[in-house]
């Protein structure tokens, strides 16, 4: 008899049967009423969904893991999918969150003004918001869904968490094994910096991020080929463009990726058109916020407006500034502009040169050092400018293994940060987090030095 049992309870049947029990999902209400000590709860039905589903899924894991070969031979996709659905329920146990930029004349007001004013028709207005308008599309777009405007936002950003973790993996394999790809991947979306920026804060630097490692890989695919290949059903230099166009559009921040586009530019790799592209796409996306009643003016001085704001130095950014609290902001400011436009100028130098040749290592340098140079040179930065650099220190430690502590110490920086006007708290002074991005910016650029400026000098 307990043979037979074993035998009867092995079957997949009744590892589902757990699924007939939704025919009680309708009663949930009710029979709380029986349950006064979990009338703390507003509502049984996710706990008991949850619970259904949990003890399901492992009913089927045991099912596969004694009674068939499946899990034997699907081990790393089977952890590799709990690992990144983990990855999402941590982001959404973040959404209660409600930041200072959420609140107080933030993306909350923002949502209210545009649902009140009747959604897209909202936006002929300029006077509640200084983003650009893609943004504003989507605040838009989310006024017509039944979902609240906290999640709405935070789920948007979580989207391009994913899309830039299919970046990344895409990257990776173009330099190692599925594996480490893959593993790659994972530690971008467990990034403490990644997952603090939008699903907990409610930012979305990660979307222009997103687009920014999709043309990088855009980039890379053609110098490994050296050839004219196509990316999502186009020719890879308009994908990489339009790509870019989008990540501009989105965020002025997409600067910060200059020296690579400068390095394809010398080495002849873009024609005019190419150059021209991203603002292309940048202005067709002002078209429908113009046709919708706004001053196409208005529309194209977005960004300059944007860089006459805030006269500060810095905004809680780990920049050099961060070493001169008292320094005045019209000179240091000026001097700072200049400088930038000085380091512009030397690496375009550098790419003229024949001896510095595109190869994917030098693309990857570049990119390296653009997304830390910017930033920590440039005035007004705010304290998630280096997102980019975190993200891609990702990449970079991946391309290059003995290089594994840049993640750990730019990603460190960001957080530490991140804290004060997250957690109204400091961990770290500014003038430390300051220091130490410094440093590792000079070992870079001495690693940089030595391995490509030098050869080139010699040659």
């Amino acid at each position: 008899m307990f043979t037979f049992m074993k035998k009867f309870s092995s079957q997949l049947f009744w590892r589902l049967f757990p699924l007939l029990l939704l025919a009680f999902y309708p009663f949930a209400d009710k029979l709380e009423a029986f349950l006064p000590s979990l009338q703390i709860y507003t509502s049984l039905d996710r706990y008991i969904l949850l619970v259904l589903f949990v003890g399901v899924g492992f009913l089927m894991f045991d099912y596969l893991f004694r009674y068939t070969n499946w899990f034997a031979h699907n081990r790393f996709m089977v952890f590799g999918t709990l690992l990144l659905g983990f990855s999402f329920l941590i982001r959404v146990s973040m959404f209660g969150f409600e930041s200072d930029d959420y609140l107080g004349n933030g993306f909350s007001d923002w949502y209210d003004f545009i649902k009140t004013n009747g959604g897209f028709s909202a936006l002929a207005e300029n006077s509640f918001t200084t983003y650009n308008v893609p943004y504003l599309y989507v605040l838009a777009f989310l006024s017509y869904l039944p979902i609240s405007k906290l999640i709405g936002i935070k789920l948007f950003s979580v989207l391009f968490d994913y899309l830039g973790a299919w970046a990344i993996f895409k990257i990776l394999r173009l330099k190692t094994s599925f594996k480490i790809s893959f593993v790659g991947t994972v530690v971008f979306l467990f990034f403490p910096t990644v997952l603090l920026n939008g699903s907990f804060w409610g930012q979305s630097d990660v979307v222009y991020t997103s687009l920014l490692l999709w043309a990088f890989y855009g980039m890379l695919l053609f110098v490994k080929s050296g050839k004219e290949v196509k990316l999502a059903g186009l020719p890879v230099l308009l994908f990489i463009m339009i790509c870019i166009g989008l990540s501009v559009s989105y965020k002025l921040q997409a600067i910060f990726f200059a020296l690579p586009l400068l390095l394809l530019y010398f080495k002849k790799t873009f024609n005019l058109l190419h150059v021209v592209l991203p603002l292309v796409v940048w202005f067709l996306l002002l078209i429908p916020c113009w046709l919708l009643g706004r001053s196409l003016l208005d529309l194209l001085l977005i960004y300059p407006r944007q860089f006459m704001q805030d006269a500060a130095l810095t905004l809680d950014a780990p920049s050099v500034y961060q070493l001169f609290p008292n320094a005045p902001f019209e000179s240091l400011h000026s001097a700072g502009l200049l400088f930038v436009l000085f380091i512009l100028a030397g690496f375009a130098w550098l790419f003229t040169s024949e001896k510095f040749k595109l190869t994917d290592e030098t693309l990857m340098w570049v990119t390296m050092l653009s997304f830390l140079l910017f930033p920590y040179f440039l005035p007004k930065m705010h304290d998630r400018y280096f997102f980019p650099a975190d993200v891609f220190s990702i990449v970079f430690a991946f391309w290059y293994p003995k290089k594994w502590f840049v993640p750990v110490v730019v990603g460190s920086i960001s957080f530490f940060s991140y804290i004060p006007f997250l957690f109204d708290t400091s961990v770290v002074p500014y003038s430390f987090l300051a220091i130490g991005m410094g440093l590792i910016l000079l070992f870079l650029l001495k690693d940089f030095a030595k391995k490509f400026m030098f050869e080139v000098q010699e040659k």
